[in-house]
């Protein structure tokens, strides 16, 4: 994945398109999908609502925090691909 010239990508952005460096999008796509099912659901189970720290979130919160964040991307991607309307504002 290439840069945009004469545009500043955020901090974080820099760092992911580094660590994807060259990684076609259909082979990065099989890769995650992977990853998802590897996924230790025992261990999760074990773990349970257990957190390392009172107040802090525990694993089910985490995860259902990161499906809400794909939904709001999902929907800004859907919108964009359309070309309907306005893309909300990033969340930084």
């Amino acid at each position: 994945m290439k840069n945009q010239e004469g545009k500043k990508n955020p901090e974080f952005l820099e760092y992911v398109l580094e660590l994807n460096e060259g990684t076609e999008l259909k082979k990065a796509l099989k890769l995650s999908l992977k990853d998802i099912n590897d996924i230790d659901i025992a261990q999760f189970n074990r773990i349970g609502l257990k957190t390392y720290e009172k107040g802090k979130w525990t694993i089910h919160k985490i995860l259902q925090h990161l499906i809400d964040w794909e939904r709001i991307w999902c929907f800004r991607a859907t919108i964009f691909a359309r070309g309907e309307g306005t893309i909300p504002d990033a969340h930084d």
